[in-house]
């Protein structure tokens, strides 16, 4: 892997996501269920990948046409979600928060504290593509929030294990497009001149 490749695992963003999550215990890691959505969501991954990489090419020949392609694409990522995609056969509920995110590991917060080596599924919607994603992590760090409109919060910090390339590239284009929506944020309110 080179130094590129690296540093874009590891770069972080702040971002508002869908997320909910639960605590694993040992018997987990032989559930189903939980074996089904991670296969779901590592299929899933994949194939949003396929078609950034299309996309990228019909953008160039023909423009008009990918815009029409990346509504589809939207509206059918839409209609999974609608259909009770995301966490629905394990009861988490997703609600939207703040986080700090990268490709191999996410800050949030959480009402209650979590130990660290705390395992627990990750169920992820990024926006606005509401590209879903289902993720094994370790908690690394949990103290109690700084943010004042948190109260009585406690912030997680926790390594994803495992994670699929299908994934991470997901997640690293994820990063790198808010990176983008942030940079031209602050060029439009004047933070970085013209």
């Amino acid at each position: 892997m080179s130094k590129f490749e690296e540093r874009r695992r590891y770069f972080r963003v702040e971002d508002k996501i869908e997320l909910a999550f639960r605590v694993l215990n040992e018997d987990d890691q032989y559930d189903p269920i939980l074996s089904q959505q991670q296969a779901l969501s590592e299929s899933y991954a994949e194939l949003e990948n396929q078609i950034q990489l299309a996309n990228q090419n019909v953008i160039k020949k023909w423009p008009e046409a990918a815009g029409l392609f990346d509504l589809l694409n939207r509206k059918i990522n839409l209609m999974m979600r609608a259909s009770g995609d995301f966490g629905s056969a394990t009861g988490d509920l997703p609600f939207e928060q703040a986080v700090n995110l990268s490709a191999c590991g996410i800050a949030f917060c959480s009402n209650e504290p979590l130990a660290l080596g705390t395992r627990l599924l990750l169920r992820m919607k990024l926006k606005p593509g509401n590209h879903s994603i289902a993720v094994i992590s370790f908690v690394m760090g949990c103290d109690i929030s700084k943010d004042e409109t948190q109260p009585d919060a406690f912030l997680v910090r926790a390594d994803f294990s495992g994670i699929s390339d299908d994934h991470q590239e997901l997640l690293i284009q994820h990063v790198m497009l808010c990176q983008t929506r942030h940079l031209r944020e602050r060029r439009g309110t004047g933070a970085y001149g013209s």
